[in-house]
């Protein structure tokens, strides 16, 4: 093959490559508009249904304490009882929203008309954020006080060269406990078919304090 003929070749590799990955390109766009529109029509048909709770306020049909409890409600009607649910969970969305059935009777519904696997990826996304702080917990509360520095709080071991002990937040652990208790601290998050969590890093001063939790995601390309 000449010269001219290994650069002709060169560029319609060149230029194959550029239209593939520019077809790619435009291909990405069209997903993300057409998420970006069902996004939006989502959310319009989430905000008509809290709309009714305020217009029957506005128009005098229920009290204002009743509104105000009635309100609360909205934190327990997430994103997936409308994008999974469609009509049905809108429908049941308003009803629990306006007061027509109670929350027992509202849980029980949702377990009818959404898959099951949706309950079980929030109980396995809260059983493994708990899972990691009750560990946490367990080597604080186990960590004995010792005025010697170069004892560990909480296996009692010496420090050592290859085993120091060192302040860590409130208590002081040896390296094997160190290390123990930082992979307890870092959550890595999950990946289901219908939510998924960002990985984090636990602050050790607010275990005990407050409630911790961790956000579950809806998968949007579900939408």
């Amino acid at each position: 093959m000449g010269y001219k003929s290994t650069l002709r070749s060169i560029s319609a590799v060149t230029n194959k490559a550029a239209k593939e990955a520019e077809r790619k390109r435009k291909k990405e766009l069209r997903e993300q508009e057409r998420l970006t529109k069902k996004i939006s029509r989502l959310e319009e048909r989430i905000e008509k249904t809290y709309q009714v709770l305020d217009d029957q306020y506005a128009k005098g049909k229920i009290g204002k304490n009743e509104y105000l409890e009635l309100k609360r409600r909205k934190k327990d009607i997430s994103l997936e009882l409308f994008a999974l649910a469609k009509t049905p969970g809108t429908s049941l969305a308003k009803r629990y929203l306006t007061g027509k059935i109670s929350k027992s009777e509202f849980d029980e519904i949702q377990k009818e008309i959404l898959p099951k696997e949706v309950f079980i990826e929030k109980e396995e996304i809260a059983r493994e954020f708990d899972t990691l702080i009750t560990g946490v917990k367990k080597i604080i509360s186990s960590s004995k006080k010792n005025k010697n520095e170069k004892i560990c709080w909480h296996c009692s071991k010496e420090s050592s060269f290859f085993n120091l002990v060192r302040q860590v937040g409130k208590i002081r652990l040896c390296r094997k406990c160190s290390s123990k208790l930082h992979r307890l601290l870092q959550y890595g998050g999950y990946r289901g078919k219908y939510f998924f969590t960002e990985p984090q890093e636990i602050d050790i001063e607010d275990v005990g304090k407050k409630k911790l939790t961790v956000v579950a995601r809806f998968n949007e390309e579900l939408l």
